[in-house]
């Protein structure tokens, strides 16, 4: 296993660890792992377009997104209702903000050249997330 997954993998269960109860009081009351998923897109979006037009409230919106996709993760977890399909619903919207984030890089000229071949990164790891690149 690679030192980032093994550091990803220590975050993951801290994170769970600490933020379990919480998530699973949440849980209990009908909250549901799709529910955070769903929010952090649009934060996600506002957040990378704010960003270029307007720094503050796209730092906001960013740190909101990035606490709803570690909400999502850690209730799927801590609640055991991981599916597959949160999984990939969550890894394709990761991929959009991504993507719109690079895009926002490319269209305002900061760094071009980084933004078309993060972009191709991107467009080749969704492929063979979604199977279209397995062997």
């Amino acid at each position: 296993m690679s030192m980032v997954m093994r550091i990803l993998r220590w975050v993951k269960v801290h994170i769970d660890a600490c933020m379990g109860p919480v998530m699973r009081a949440l849980f209990a009351l009908g909250v549901r792992p799709i529910h955070f998923t769903f929010l952090s897109l649009p934060s996600g979006l506002f957040g990378v377009w704010s960003l270029f037009n307007g720094p503050l409230w796209g730092t906001a919106a960013l740190v909101a997104y990035l606490c709803f996709d570690i909400m999502d993760g850690t209730m799927a977890r801590t609640c055991d209702c991981v599916t597959e399909r949160g999984a990939r619903l969550d890894f394709a919207f990761d991929m959009t903000v991504a993507a719109a984030f690079l895009g926002g890089l490319y269209f305002s000229g900061l760094e071009p050249y980084f933004a078309v071949f993060a972009l191709i990164l991107i467009a080749a790891v969704s492929m063979e997330e979604i199977g279209l690149l397995r062997r």
